[in-house]
């Protein structure tokens, strides 16, 4: 199942199946936070792109037991509610990005406790200089690449505030069985993510998480964009099937192009479960393609890196199909370059 070197130079497939180490690495980073942290009221993250999935994908996870209101914002600045009782985790790969940095700057006027997430930079800097926590990794990889490091620390900093639990037995038990899946899938060419490679090649995906899995559905569409050069569109059931469901009618020809994707795990809402099928028998109805990834293993936690992890491999695969090599991202850096200029 080897990638040509000639498209894949810089080993952006190696990368994917390194996840359970990079996950490993992450959650071990050794992390201790101000006492007072640890009574926020609610945490806000500022993060974009890459930076963001983790966070986002983590408050899936943490969700059904979470006890604070838990926020991604990916913009700038942060909201007005924020002040000297919200915890503000500023997550930058880089320690460049201008929303994040704008958010960092902006919760500080508030008053707000700041952790910083990042390998350096400008945010690192700042953090230093104000004396607020930092969090300092290392990492030679694009962010996106480094997903599973910082979704690793950012479990282990929620562990470490008391707002998840302890997840010491749970993490070796998805680790162990990711460690599987990866195996599996390194010893043949016949797998999920080399059936969905397939399926997405030529067509628009759209791709539809839910719960557990709704912002992996967005790490999916990311990935089919940033590693194989391919548009794609995200949707989460419920939601989805207020307006979205409405639009299977149009263009006519849509069954050529459009290939819709569902990402379902062992822990749904079994209402979820429902629509999923019922949305299911309306596109097979109308003869449009449907494909799916499906979470498997001991907890939720291995059913959420399942269906990510897999995700990640296929777009990997597409990319290959696509004939395009997966890591360079050209044109974010074009328009960072405009910013720059219009500043």
């Amino acid at each position: 199942m080897a990638t040509e070197p000639k498209l894949d130079p810089e080993g952006m497939r190696q990368r994917v199946l390194d996840w359970p180490s990079l996950f490993e690495k992450g959650y071990g980073t050794d992390v201790t936070l101000p006492a007072a942290y640890r009574k926020a009221k609610q945490v806000v993250f500022c993060c974009m792109g890459g930076s963001a999935i983790g966070a986002g994908m983590l408050g899936d996870y943490l969700a059904p037991g979470l006890k604070v209101p838990y926020l991604v914002h990916r913009d700038y600045g942060v909201p007005e509610f924020v002040g000297k009782d919200t915890l503000v985790v500023c997550v930058s790969h880089s320690g460049g990005t201008e929303e994040t940095l704008s958010g960092y700057a902006a919760a500080k006027e508030r008053g707000a406790h700041i952790l910083a997430v990042t390998t350096g930079g400008e945010l690192a800097k700042r953090a230093k200089a104000d004396g607020v926590a930092l969090l300092l990794y290392k990492s030679d990889l694009q962010p996106r690449a480094a997903v599973p490091q910082g979704f690793g620390i950012l479990l282990r900093a929620m562990v470490s505030l008391g707002i998840a639990e302890d997840h010491d037995d749970i993490v070796q038990e998805a680790l162990t069985h990711l460690r599987q899946v990866v195996q599996t899938v390194s010893g043949t060419t016949r797998h999920a993510a080399a059936d969905l490679a397939g399926r997405l090649h030529g067509k628009v995906p759209i791709i539809y998480g839910s719960g557990l899995t709704a912002d992996a559905a967005r790490r999916l569409k990311g990935q089919v964009s940033e590693n194989a050069k391919q548009t794609a569109a995200w949707e989460v059931i419920p939601e989805q099937n207020h307006n979205a469901i409405v639009g299977f009618e149009f263009p006519d020809d849509m069954r050529d192009h459009i290939v819709f994707v569902m990402l379902r795990t062992g822990h749904e809402n079994p209402r979820h479960s429902l629509r999923f099928e019922f949305v299911e028998s309306v596109l097979a109805e109308r003869k449009i393609e449907t494909a799916s990834l499906q979470g498997v293993g001991p907890n939720r936690l291995s059913h959420l890196l399942t269906v990510v992890f897999l995700g990640d491999l296929a777009t990997v695969l597409l990319a290959e199909k696509n004939g395009v090599d997966p890591t360079p991202v050209e044109i974010i850096g074009e328009l960072k370059s405009r910013l720059a200029e219009a500043s």
